[in-house]
């Protein structure tokens, strides 16, 4: 996240974590939202009630759907299967007749053959699964 953040606001990731806030945080420390002297609760407890779980149903589950849309089009985009299959098909006919023509064992080749279906079948069959979500809150440096 602090990389993102990196990125989007040209500063280095040392100068924003000492305003990241962690909302999950369960124990009531001071940071700069001042949750702890404002509410006398821990970040997680405020975050509840600010943003209660029915707001974040509906919004994560729609979040989630079109970020798995946006994965499996740049997937489809990147990963062109047919292309990939036929050069490999190419690669190893090409292996098949220099054994056959050296009297060579094909055992390996069929091998590598068994790998390369695997590889193809895992790369069609991707699942796209959510690891995290974050909440990111932009706001004024001073109150």
């Amino acid at each position: 996240m602090l990389k993102l953040l990196e990125t989007i606001s040209k500063e280095s990731a040392f100068h924003i974590q000492k305003d990241v806030v962690h909302l999950g945080r369960r124990s009531v420390k001071s940071d700069s939202l001042h949750i702890k002297e404002r509410y006398g609760c821990a970040n997680i407890d405020w975050f509840r009630q600010v943003y209660p779980e029915d707001k974040w149903e509906n919004f994560v589950s729609t979040s989630m759907k079109m970020a798995k849309n946006q994965v499996r089009e740049k997937m489809m985009a990147s990963n062109n299967l047919k292309l990939a299959a036929a050069s490999i098909e190419q690669t190893l006919n090409a292996e098949v007749a220099q054994a056959k023509f050296f009297g060579v064992d094909v055992g390996e080749i069929e091998q590598k053959k068994q790998t390369y279906e695997t590889v193809l079948e895992a790369l069609r069959t991707t699942k796209v699964e959510l690891e995290a979500a974050a909440f990111v809150m932009v706001r004024k440096t001073h109150d």
